[in-house]
């Protein structure tokens, strides 16, 4: 005996396939919009994090006269204006630099800044972001 169309009940392989491939597909997709997205993310704290450290290199500079010997002396600086009993700012101003076992600034990609004390340059040595 033959039942009707309407009358089964459950799915079928071919179903089942298509439906895990149309969610194999939409995984895909939102996987590469994550990466993307992280990878914007990291730039955008790369070019906050250059911005910072230059700025404290030149306020270094300015008020002691050279650029520190190496980027650690830097994250652990405290100024205070002449004159005045208060810090200026300490480290905690680049608190948000991460740091790797040794003390030295970290940039997001996980790779320590080159620094030329000389010449007072900070850049990222990762790939593709060595000239921001």
């Amino acid at each position: 005996m033959r039942y009707p169309l309407y009358a089964r009940k459950g799915l079928t392989l071919v179903e089942l396939v298509v439906s895990l491939t149309i969610i194999g597909l939409f995984m895909g997709v939102m996987m590469l919009f994550i990466y993307k997205t992280t990878i914007i993310g990291k730039e955008t704290v790369l070019r906050v994090q250059l911005k910072n450290l230059r700025l404290t290199l030149d306020l270094h500079k300015i008020i002691r006269g050279s650029y520190p010997e190496d980027l650690k002396e830097l994250l652990h600086a405290r100024y205070k204006p002449r004159g005045s009993k208060e810090v200026f700012f300490g480290e905690k101003f680049l608190d948000t630099v991460g740091r790797d076992a040794d003390g030295y600034p970290l940039d997001p990609f996980g790779k320590r800044f080159y620094y030329n004390p000389q010449a007072g340059v900070v850049a990222s040595v990762t790939k593709g972001y060595e000239n921001w």
